[in-house]
């Protein structure tokens, strides 16, 4: 089978729930079709098909919600009601977990030692 005549994998199509003026409740649609019609109508400026698809992974449905521009657009976690003391403390949290991590990033932040040029490459000195 030549590359030409190969089949294309069928578009995803998710369906879109809520009320717009034009995609129909219900009803299925592209990462393309989402994309295009918010490229052409948003005045804030289009979501591109790869945001569409990266906001709708995992969802059962779309919504209004997902074709809001980049500015309108938060995710649920965004406004959960955190204190603001412990999104510090979770931001702030060391990265190195372990003893051995920490041993290790200890040994190298040490300069290197200095290379004794008296031995040769099998290690006999001179």
């Amino acid at each position: 089978m030549s590359v030409r005549n190969k089949p294309r994998n069928k578009p995803r199509q998710v369906e879109f729930r809520g009320a717009h003026p034009f995609f129909q409740n219900g009803k299925s649609y592209t990462y393309k079709q989402y994309s295009d019609w918010t490229i052409a109508n948003c005045m804030d400026g289009g979501v591109l098909r790869a945001t569409i698809k990266g906001r709708l992974y995992g969802e059962p449905f779309c919504t209004v919600r997902h074709l809001s521009p980049k500015r309108q657009f938060t995710f649920e976690a965004d406004k959960v009601n955190t204190p603001k003391a412990r999104r510090w403390r979770i931001s702030n949290q060391p990265m190195l977990e372990s003893k051995i991590e920490r041993l290790s990033m200890e040994w190298l932040k040490k300069p290197p030692v200095s290379i004794d040029h008296s031995y040769d490459r099998k290690g006999w000195a001179y």
